[in-house]
């Protein structure tokens, strides 16, 4: 089953302005990621102090990892029986 996570893109001069963004995968590896800042969604009176450095790259490695212990109470059994 595809996991979904969250990760934070500055995406304001001195990172005062984040944006999350979701992605799917379905399998452990790199992937790579490209973020483009759009100046007409930035909230009213931030400036594009630059606009030729409005995107960024990064790579985001999904590590398969085996899920954690469950703690059992001690003295509780049960069992599962059919017909």
């Amino acid at each position: 089953m595809p996991d979904r996570r969250t990760f934070d893109a500055t995406l304001k001069p001195n990172g005062t302005w984040k944006t999350s963004f979701s992605y799917t995968v379905s399998k452990a590896g790199t992937y790579p990621v490209k973020v483009q800042a759009w100046p007409q969604a930035w909230p009213v009176g931030v400036q594009d102090v630059n606009s030729k450095d409005n995107t960024a790259s990064l790579n985001i490695v999904v590590e398969k990892q085996k899920p954690p212990e469950v703690s059992r109470e001690s003295g509780i059994h049960s069992e599962l029986g059919g017909s």
